[in-house]
């Protein structure tokens, strides 16, 4: 009896330790998930890439919305905590007893706020102002990390905007250049610039030869 009992101490002590160390495991799962710190960090950010965007766009009477980790429609197919495989009725873990949860979109998503639609679907020139902004808001989003850059090269920023749209775009680069302590911003552009811009070197090629002016 003596020996059974101290058996089942033992037992009872190694199974309160695996249940310890499971509790353990299950809380870095969802940590870890896509609803756990990823979400939290990635919200953080996301916050603070649609705030310096939106800066940039107020130079062209635009705004945007920004969001990540969209909660769909269907379940999730594996439990986050111990990756046991849901039937498809099942509503909770066979195993954990954790909640089976909806599945998450771990796309960013940018919606404009004037049309409703995704940034993409928006007109060429709408599309083209607003990837510059996020790209000059990626840039400060570098520099609030002490990213250490002076200049800037932009290519093609101008395709599809017109004359007045080019002259806010400018606007918005001006006010960038001061914004992210840059000294120089260079501007690679098919279009005709020389109106909006500090300098221009123009290159040529015409007969096998390249000029510069």
């Amino acid at each position: 009896y003596e020996i059974s009992l101290t058996e089942k101490r033992t037992k009872d002590a190694k199974l309160s330790e695996i249940e310890s160390r499971f509790k353990e495991l299950s809380t870095v799962a969802k940590l870890v998930s896509p609803k756990g710190l990823p979400h939290i960090l990635l919200n953080e950010v996301l916050l603070l890439l649609e705030s310096y965007t939106n800066r940039y766009l107020s130079f062209v009477g635009m705004s945007v919305v920004i969001s990540g980790y969209s909660e769909l429609k269907s379940l999730e197919e594996f439990c986050h905590n111990d990756g046991t495989k849901f039937n498809k009725n099942d509503t909770m873990c066979r195993t954990c007893g954790a909640i089976r949860e909806n599945k998450v979109d771990e796309n960013i998503n940018i919606i404009s706020k004037d049309s409703g639609v995704e940034w993409f679907r928006e007109s060429s020139g709408g599309r083209a102002l607003i990837a510059l902004a996020i790209r000059l808001a990626i840039f400060k989003l570098a520099k609030t990390k002490k990213a250490e850059a002076d200049f800037l090269i932009l290519d093609e920023v101008f395709t599809n905007l017109d004359s007045e749209n080019k002259s806010k775009a400018l606007e918005m680069l001006r006010f960038a250049m001061t914004d992210l302590g840059l000294r120089q911003i260079l501007l690679v552009s098919h279009d005709e610039v020389k109106d909006y811009t500090d300098h221009e070197v123009v290159i040529s090629h015409e007969n096998g030869r390249v000029e510069i002016k």
